[in-house]
């Protein structure tokens, strides 16, 4: 240390070196740094979220493309980065295993999500054991298929039509049976005894009263009683 107060002597100056600075990066390099700090992001956002993903679906980290792994089951890029395939569009509508999600054949190529992904009848839920575990394709790539067959579809018994209940048919009042009229007997019609043709009495010449005034005879042509000619 410096004793000049002490001596009455100057101190010497000190040579200081100064540390050399930085320089700041180039544009071209800045961009460079940018774009790998982007990407290392990225990859940790995937990888940070790959784990629930996987956990979605059934066999989300058995899933792989002609023999290829394919972590990014979702992506194009099968490492989970970039846009998504028509699966990874289909999850992000669902946002979880539906019946829907499953049944469906996200890319076309005739097997359904739930065959490709071991999950044939569409039945598994988050920390179940998949129904098949080897063998799994890719729903996002129609040139990845499974041998594995599709369970068969059971036959919906049909619906028996309900028994319709009888129709009580209405009572009918009993209909009066009618008395027979008798048929009259014809009355015989009485003969009568002949009724004899009454002879007339002869005309009376005896000038008799029988209670009728009798009359003279009559003659042709004009006659006189013997009285007046006496």
């Amino acid at each position: 240390p410096c004793r000049a107060r002490a001596t009455g002597r100057s101190c010497p100056a000190l040579a200081t070196s100064a540390a050399p600075s930085a320089r700041p990066p180039t544009s071209a390099a800045a961009m460079r740094w940018v774009a790998r700090v982007g990407a290392a992001a990225c990859l940790l956002v995937e990888a940070a979220a790959f784990p629930s993903y996987a956990s979605s679906i059934p066999n989300g980290g058995r899933v792989s493309r002609n023999g290829q792994p394919a972590p990014g089951v979702g992506h194009v890029n099968l490492m989970g980065t970039g846009p998504r395939n028509p699966f990874g569009s289909d999850f992000a509508t669902a946002r979880d295993w539906t019946a829907e999600l499953c049944q469906k054949d996200s890319d076309g190529d005739g097997q359904s999500n739930g065959l490709e992904l071991g999950d044939p009848e569409c039945v598994w839920t988050p920390g179940d054991t998949p129904a098949r575990t080897d063998d799994i394709s890719h729903p996002g790539f129609s040139d990845s298929t499974t041998a594995a067959e599709a369970a068969p579809v059971p036959a919906v018994a049909p619906t028996a039509a309900p028994t319709a209940a009888p129709t009580a048919e209405p009572t009918l009042a009993p209909t009066p049976t009618s008395t027979p009229v008798p048929t009259p007997v014809p009355t015989p019609t009485p003969t009568l005894p002949p009724t004899s043709a009454s002879t007339p009495a002869p005309a009376s010449t005896s000038g008799e009263t029988t209670g009728q005034a009798t009359l003279a005879p009559i003659t042709s042509g004009p006659s006189i009683a013997p009285a007046m000619m006496s």
